[in-house]
């Protein structure tokens, strides 16, 4: 399952979770879940996303609003991913073609540049991505570079964090039912940040939760299949890089419904994010006129499918 860092504002997505059926010492089967699904020269993968963004902020001075924001994001794609080269464990090159790729404004579907087209996806020296045109023209723009980023879940800098896959990773098997608790710490620098971040200094970890279960498994088609569930409740003490002095609670709820044991990189996955809540800022001081308050409203959710559309060894 792939923990996307947090960028801008918030960003969490979920990829393979895997497990592989082990026998207890009782009747009652345990898995050993493996989150990492291992690319394989010619698979080709269909993919859809969808992720909608609504954010309000108000800042208040001596109770009285001195500034107010409303975004609404939308951005929706379906792709067919082939990947043609292998480096060791991961995707050195892939070609994404895309049937949709748009950003959705006030309603209305608006196509990117993307549509219709295939873009070659490179994996750099630094760990890192490159987007380019079939040409090897390099594909540029902030705008449109993020939301390859987002339809393709490549990140163009190599994230320096702990890895997410293995955070979240139960160091044990589990039944059917039963809840583990990841480290807290490591999954927050997995989210927004690298594993030199105080993480102390952006979420009061003491007051924070985090939890996962495995809510079903069962074996068809040669490999294993589950149903992965989990709620982080964070309060967070920074916004951006924003103090705050009271901790605005952040509450995510992860779904993943697929393959869980690394043979098929096919699954559904959805999150949910929100925010909601009121504090006084210190930093930039306020007004000799009264104290700074914000008030943000936030509601995140981001659906991926992935199925497989021809594996390694299929037919052409």
């Amino acid at each position: 399952m792939k923990i996307r860092r947090f960028a801008t504002p918030v960003i969490l997505l979920l990829a393979a979770l895997t497990a592989g059926p082990a026998q207890a010492q009782d009747s009652e089967p345990t898995y050993d879940l493996n989150f990492d699904w291992k690319p394989v020269v010619g698979w080709q993968i269909e993919v859809e996303i969808e992720k909608v963004e609504k954010t309000d902020v108000e800042i208040l001075v001596g109770g009285q609003p001195t500034h107010q924001d409303r975004q609404r994001n939308q951005v929706a794609g379906r792709a067919t991913s082939k990947i043609v080269r292998v480096e060791g464990d991961e995707s050195a090159e892939e070609h994404w073609t895309f049937q949709k790729a748009v950003r959705v404004e006030a309603g209305e579907e608006k196509p990117t540049v993307f549509q219709g087209k295939t873009v070659v996806v490179l994996r750099q020296d630094h760990g890192g991505v490159e987007f380019q045109w079939p040409d090897g023209t390099a594909i540029i723009g902030d705008a449109d570079l993020e939301l390859l980023e987002k339809l393709t879940d490549h990140d163009r800098v190599k994230d320096e964090g702990p890895d997410g896959d293995e955070v979240i990773r139960p160091d044990h098997p589990v039944r059917v039912g039963e809840t583990w608790h990841p480290d807290l710490k490591l999954l927050t620098q997995a989210m927004f940040g690298g594993s030199g971040t105080d993480v102390g200094e952006l979420v009061d970890l003491a007051a924070s939760s985090a939890a996962f279960t495995l809510v079903s498994a069962e074996r068809r088609d040669g490999a294993q299949w589950g149903t992965v569930e989990g709620v982080l409740e964070l309060k967070l003490r920074k916004l951006g890089t924003l103090p705050l002095e009271e901790t605005l609670p952040c509450r995510i709820e992860f779904r993943m419904e697929g393959c869980i044991d690394g043979t098929q990189p096919d699954s559904v996955q959805a999150m949910k994010l929100s925010m909601r809540g009121r504090s006084k800022v210190s930093s930039p001081p306020a007004p000799p006129d009264g104290e700074m308050v914000l008030k943000l409203t936030q509601a995140m959710e981001v659906k991926r499918v992935r199925r497989t559309l021809m594996g390694a060894g299929s037919a052409h």
